[in-house]
């Protein structure tokens, strides 16, 4: 075959620039070897994360340095959505769950949040609601994943200011996009609990 690595064949199976837009990491092959990193050299790896950075159109999006925390028990998944908002710049802080979460929140400095609904010991939504009782007057963007989507979830979600949820299988574009949108209009402010003085 030339020599070709067949990678945006077996990647890309739809439009280009979109990647697994409806097989999450867990169940997606492509996903699993893509993170084997001992067979693909970087440069192939840069080549296919670089579809998910800011496109020639939008020359005004910058690469931020916000922090998000990724909340989410399946670390693949997890793993998956760190790989792509760190190839866009951003730095990522990871909880299993949301007992884990909030002490993360208590510690660091947080920009947004990203959290998966179903989890062990403290699932997503309880977990929202804990920031908003811990940090009442923070304006923290927050994003829910679920593969439970119904009208209790959404309005459960939105009555807790989540900005957006998001289904699961999750299209990982799409969230960066989103993600990018928050960070671009200045519409959040970092959770700083360590430094009270400002």
């Amino acid at each position: 075959h030339g020599g070709g690595t067949g990678l945006k064949e077996t990647v890309i199976p739809t439009a280009p620039g979109v990647l697994f837009p409806h097989q999450p990491p867990s169940q997606c092959p492509s996903a699993t070897k893509l993170f084997e990193r001992p067979k693909f050299k970087d440069t192939m790896i840069m080549d296919i994360f670089s579809l998910t950075k800011p496109s020639a159109a939008a020359p005004d999006m910058t690469l931020s340095q916000d922090c998000i925390l990724l909340v989410d028990d399946d670390d693949l998944h997890r793993s998956c959505v760190k790989e792509f908002l760190e190839r866009r710049g951003y730095a990522c802080l990871e909880a299993a769950n949301g007992v884990t979460g909030l002490d993360v929140l208590r510690q660091e400095s947080v920009s947004i949040i990203i959290t998966d609904n179903n989890m062990p010991e403290m699932d997503g939504l309880t977990f929202i609601e804990q920031v908003k009782h811990e940090f009442p007057n923070e304006i923290l963007p927050i994003f829910l994943m679920t593969a439970e989507v119904s009208n209790p979830v959404r309005l459960r979600a939105f009555k807790n200011g989540v900005y957006r949820v998001f289904e699961k299988p999750l299209d990982f574009q799409e969230l960066c996009y989103a993600v990018d949108w928050v960070t671009k209009f200045d519409l959040h402010a970092s959770l700083t609990t360590k430094s009270p003085s400002s």
